[in-house]
């Protein structure tokens, strides 16, 4: 289940084919930013934090 767009003005879901592999910190730094707390760390979601990845990966401010 894809959590659902709240309007943030962040949040921009995109498909698409191929994203690089993250770290576990990278893919912890998007759920913050994202949804405001650590995520389960399964498949599921992991496969859909890297499609959303790419949508972040120029965005974050380490």
């Amino acid at each position: 289940m894809r959590p659902q767009s709240s309007g943030h003005p962040v949040l921009a879901i995109q498909e698409v084919d191929q994203v690089e592999e993250l770290s576990g910190a990278e893919m912890d730094h998007i759920a913050s930013h994202t949804f405001g707390q650590r995520i389960p760390n399964t498949p599921e979601w992991v496969h859909f934090l890297h499609r959303v990845a790419i949508c972040y990966q120029d965005r974050f401010e380490c």
